[in-house]
């Protein structure tokens, strides 16, 4: 069910994304980097992540004001980041040694 729910946010995000309404699709995968990581889906978390990322870039291009177009580069290059250690994260985990008990 909680993946229902992911999927429906991340359908409304890209419904927006058509519409060029990048701020609203931010709010969409918002909620649903939130849902992701609760599942502890890190991988879904860092792509999310990175579309935001997209998003603000796509505002930042669509600004009326050099203030908004800052603000918005700045939460885009925020958002690369944090997919950046998130896809770290994922990378690391998947060179530890494991141990399997029997």
């Amino acid at each position: 069910m909680k993946g229902e729910k992911e999927a429906a946010l991340l359908e409304r995000a890209g419904v927006e994304e058509k519409r060029y309404g990048w701020l609203g699709a931010v709010g969409f995968y918002e909620k649903a980097f939130g849902l992701a990581l609760k599942l502890e889906e890190f991988l879904k978390a860092a792509e999310i992540r990175e579309q935001m990322g997209f998003c603000f870039f796509k505002a930042a291009l669509q600004a009326e004001t050099h203030e908004d177009f800052r603000s918005r580069m700045k939460l885009a290059a925020g958002a690369y980041e944090r997919a950046a250690e998130l896809f770290e994260k994922i990378e690391e985990e998947g060179k530890r040694a494991k141990i399997k008990h029997p």
